[in-house]
């Protein structure tokens, strides 16, 4: 397999918040990777994959979720034939986080 696409995506979550950022793609074998890459002072940042949805030969998605609420249980990377991915971030308060998001196109 070779690597046929790179897709890079990075978005700011403001202080005391969990939110989720959905991208979608046409259906592809992806790696995706996500990064909390700067936080500001004080208090926790955290994120991670949420969830994905996988496509399968029949042409229906299956949704493979993480936790919509459970920021300790999203893992860092997935790799998969998907159609979208949630990327999920938490933030306390007063503190800001930067996340960077990687997809590699496979085929």
């Amino acid at each position: 397999m070779a690597i046929t696409q790179i897709d890079w995506a990075w978005f700011h979550i403001g202080p005391g918040t969990l939110n989720s950022i959905e991208i979608n793609f046409p259906p592809d074998w992806v790696g995706a990777q996500v990064t909390l890459h700067g936080i500001g002072s004080g208090g926790a940042a955290i994120t991670g994959i949420r969830q994905y949805r996988k496509r399968l030969n029949s042409g229906a998605d299956e949704v493979h979720d993480f936790g919509a609420t459970q920021p300790l249980s999203w893992p860092p990377a997935v790799f998969d034939f998907m159609s979208s991915i949630s990327i999920g971030t938490f933030a306390a308060s007063n503190q800001h986080a930067f996340v960077s998001v990687r997809l590699d196109h496979w085929q």
